[in-house]
């Protein structure tokens, strides 16, 4: 799932005179970035609390991919597979494992923690056995999308406000 933030940089050079007219990409290039990294950090904080997980292991499942001169773009990309419901502070019961995926704490009958994972047997044999796993970064991002571009269009004109101001300052 990708969250692009991008904008216009020719507009905004045709409306502007003088030294700052060949610094907009360079400008536009700030701000994309800080909203980018405050659309992640937004990100981050609402899957935290809808997944039930702690915002460190979050964090190496979003890749942000920062804009540069060229491509003013920055991409958000949410990464990888469902998580082994032992990353869901899993504990072993006389029922079962109970764990706290998608925020509330569930009793998985039947299932046991071996080897550092949560699993369950598939049939009545002792061999083979399954994984079991809870909710994926990346389509817990894809329901997060709403929140998330709410921040990129709070964000967005504040930001490029500020990069202008702070280039401004230093020119003078």
């Amino acid at each position: 799932m990708r969250v692009d933030v991008t904008s216009d940089a020719d507009q905004l050079a045709k409306k502007l005179r003088g030294p700052l007219r060949r610094q907009v990409p360079k400008i536009m290039n700030q701000a994309i970035n800080r909203t980018a990294q405050q659309a992640r950090t937004a990100s981050v904080r609402s899957i935290s609390k809808t997944m039930g997980l702690k915002q460190k292991d979050l964090r190496s499942a979003l890749t942000l991919i920062r804009s540069n001169f060229t491509t003013l773009r920055a991409i958000l990309v949410g990464r990888g597979r469902p998580l082994n419901l032992i990353r869901f502070g899993a504990r072993q019961t006389r029922k079962g494992v109970s764990a706290k995926a998608y925020g509330h704490r569930r009793v998985y009958e039947g299932s046991f923690i071996a080897k550092g994972i949560v699993a369950a047997r598939r049939g009545r044999a002792r061999l083979p056995i399954k994984a079991l796993f809870g909710p994926g970064v990346a389509k817990e991002l894809k329901n997060q999308k709403p929140k998330v571009d709410k921040v990129i269009i709070e964000r967005w004109p504040i930001n490029l406000r500020q990069a202008f101001r702070r280039f401004t300052a230093r020119r003078q």
